[in-house]
Order: C-alpha cells, then structure tokens, then sequence
C-alpha cells in the first residue's frame, strides 16, 4: 500500500477530531459570545447540546455520502465529504457573535453543525472501508488501530490551539484562528484525494458487473430493502457505534466539562488530564489493534464489553474522588480495546456494493447515541443529583455493545447452485 493511500484515509479522521474538539473545549470561550443565560451550568449543558447536534446528523450524512460511496466509489465520496467538512468550519471562523446579531448567530452556529455532522457521517466509516480495502487482511487490526489512533492525533491538535487560545490576551477573537486554519487544511486533504486510486475491491466489483470502471459513473448496487433484510448486521454496527462513541467522549469532554464546571478546577489544571487521554488513547489504539490481529477482533471486543459494564461504576468514582488518572486511562485502555478494530470488524458485515450506505448509516446512529454523551452525563448529575449517575448511561450502551459483538456474523459470499449434468 502507498503511503498516499494511508495519508488520503487518515487525513480526514484528523480533521474531523481537531474541529470537534476545537467545538468542545471552546465551549468556554464560545458560550458568552453565542448564548445568552444567566445560569453558566445550564449555558454549558446547552453548549454541549450544540455540540452533540452535529453526531445527531451523522446518520443522515452516512445515508448520503454512504450512497455515494456504493454507486460512485470510495475516492468520490471521501473527495465530497471532505469539503463539506471545510465550508462549515470556514464558516464558524467568520461568524458574527451574538452581540452583533443576535439570535441569528446562535441559529447560524446550529446550522455549521449540523452540516460538520452531515458530512463527518459519511467521512468516518467511507474513510475506514477505503483503508480496510486497501490493506492485507492479516493487518487489518494494526491498520484500523492507526486510522483510530488519528482521531486523538486531531484532537491532540486542537487541543494545543485550545491551550495557546486561553494563553492569550486576544481569545475574544483568537479563538477564529484554528477554525479558518482548518477549513484551509481540508482544502489541501481535498487536493490530495483526488490523486488516488479507487479500492481493488471496488474496482473487482465493478469489473464483476461487466462495467468497465470509470470515476462519476453510477452502478446499479443493492436496494435498500435488500440491505434492510440484513437486521443483525445493522444491529451490530449500531451497538458497536454506540459504545465505541461513549468510551471516547466521555474521557475526551465530559470529564473535562466535570472538572471545570462542577469540581471547580481550572481550565489549566484540566487540560492535562485531556492530554493524559488523548495520548493513552493513541498508544492503546494502535497496541489493541495489534492484539485483535492476534487473538481476534469479535474476542477481544467481547472481552472489553464486559469490563466496560465491571468498571464504569469504579471509573466515575475515581473522577468524583479527584482521582482523575485512573478515570482517564482506564476509560481510554478500555476505549481503544473496544474500538481499536471496529473498521476491521465492520468491513466484513457488508458485500462490496452495500458497505458504505449500511456501515455508515449504522455506525453513525450508534455514535449519535454516544456522542449525546457529554450532555446526557451532565443532565442526569443535574438531574438526580448524584455525580455518579453517568456510569449508568455508559453500563447501558456497554451492554448494548456487548449484544453486538454476541449477534456479530461476517458475511458470506453466497455460493451458486450447482448445475445438474445432463
């Protein structure tokens, strides 16, 4: 595999986490400039809100980039994708606040969001079935655990663009700089795409289909109603979805929201404990997806289910008693055993001509639930009162994880009926 192959699938993945980062951990700054509440804890549960509106589009993107995907190709949907991520984020960097127009910046912000969401459904499964299809098979869980491991690669950046924001005297408007920085990033990775090759086994199905291949020409793939049979397959990418999802966000930005808004630290003090994850997490991404080459990947996740549903309760215990490091990277060893593989598990689920339409959909309607995480965590510790009541929601889409890797079937080719010899 060319190195290009890799950078093109990756480069998407990063910029997808440096802008969902840059949106969670500038909540701080953004609320007074978008929002108007006189309550902060009730502005910051809302802010979070914003930022779980974009996982919420992720299915509607998945159905749109994913159709590309199966009818044009991969290259065509990632080429798509990706600048549909950069218009958006061009777009928050030049927003006008609050105090100059009102309500409307607040909807136009909503509005950036949703378009992040919808395109980021399609990017995050087309960019891991087009690396999946790429690759030896007997590497695959090394190769998911890179392209997983990317993600935090993203979001370390945006965190060192948060750390330098608040270190300035100018946030009031610095905070603008990594926004348009990126929009023009995903303008180059826009550029890169469109000098590589189509999947072998994109172009093996072409070719099956007596079609000589040829960019923007559309196939006739499978129908909706044939990928909707497959029931267990959808359940599966949901679930997996779903649990990946929660493991990531909840150490990534609820804990840093936690420690700010409801244990009183500073942001300075916080945003270690960010780091101390997003660094476990790539180093454990890339270890478990070693390891799930080894023992196998639907082993391995079953395993991981299940101490996710043992530890969730110690993990918030450990965070409310300010023992932070253990959270962190308890969550992120936990995370990344979980979903070190998952490209390498779902790109089997699927035939070639219905991959990137049922991966996406399902994937991005189990991170819709995961990624409402933040906010969920927050409302149920308003709500009931008890810091820990989080675990609960984590324990939920575990078992939920675990039903997936228990209902986990690959798909076979079906084979042809044999004819009988006159």
């Amino acid at each position: 595999m060319r190195p290009i192959i890799f950078l093109a699938a990756i480069v998407g993945n990063v910029l997808e986490y440096f802008d969902f980062l840059l949106f969670a951990h500038f909540s701080f700054v953004l609320t007074p400039l978008f929002f108007s509440n006189s309550n902060p804890v009730i502005t910051s549960i809302v802010s979070l809100g914003l930022f779980s509106v974009g996982f919420i589009m992720r299915p509607i993107g998945g159905l749109l980039f994913g159709t590309i995907g199966d009818s044009f190709g991969r290259k065509q949907s990632l080429s798509r994708s990706i600048l549909w991520i950069a218009l958006p984020t061009f777009c928050i960097g030049c927003m006008p606040t609050y105090q100059q127009i009102g309500l409307l910046s607040t909807f136009a912000v909503l509005v950036c969001r949703m378009m992040q969401g919808l395109s980021i459904g399609g990017e995050y499964s087309n960019a891991g079935i087009f690396l999946m299809e790429h690759v030896n098979k007997k590497k695959r869980g090394f190769y998911s655990g890179l392209l997983v491991a990317s993600g935090s690669v993203g979001s370390l950046m945006g965190l060192g663009c948060v750390w330098w924001v608040i270190h300035t005297d100018t946030a009031q408007w610095a905070w603008r700089i990594p926004f348009l920085v990126s929009s023009c990033l995903g303008m180059l990775a826009y550029k890169l795409r469109k000098y590589i090759n189509e999947t072998p086994e994109y172009i093996q199905f072409v070719l099956q289909k007596n079609m000589s291949y040829q960019a923007n020409q559309k196939l006739d793939v499978s129908s909706w109603r044939d990928i909707l049979r497959k029931k267990q397959a959808f359940f599966t990418t949901v679930g997996i979805g779903a649990l990946v999802s929660v493991m990531v966000w909840i150490p990534v930005t609820y804990t840093n929201f936690y420690l700010i808004k409801m244990a009183g630290w500073s942001m300075e003090e916080a945003m270690p404990m960010v780091l101390l994850a997003l660094l476990s997490y790539i180093i454990s991404s890339i270890f478990m997806g070693c390891v799930g080459d080894y023992i196998g990947f639907r082993k391995l996740m079953r395993m991981a289910a299940l101490a996710i549903i043992v530890s969730a309760y110690p993990l918030f215990y450990a965070l409310v008693s300010e023992e932070v490091v253990i959270t962190q990277l308890g969550f992120t060893v936990l995370a990344a055993a979980f979903g070190a593989a998952v490209h390498a598990v779902m790109v089997d689920l699927y035939p070639t001509d219905e991959r990137c339409r049922a991966i996406s959909v399902g994937v991005s309607t189990g991170i819709a639930l995961g990624g409402a995480s933040p906010m969920v965590a927050a409302w149920l510790v308003v709500v009931t009162g008890d810091k820990i009541s989080p675990a609960l929601y984590v324990i939920l889409l575990a078992i939920l994880g675990l039903f997936a890797m228990q209902y986990y079937r690959p798909y076979r080719i079906p084979k042809l009926p044999a004819v009988s010899e006159a």
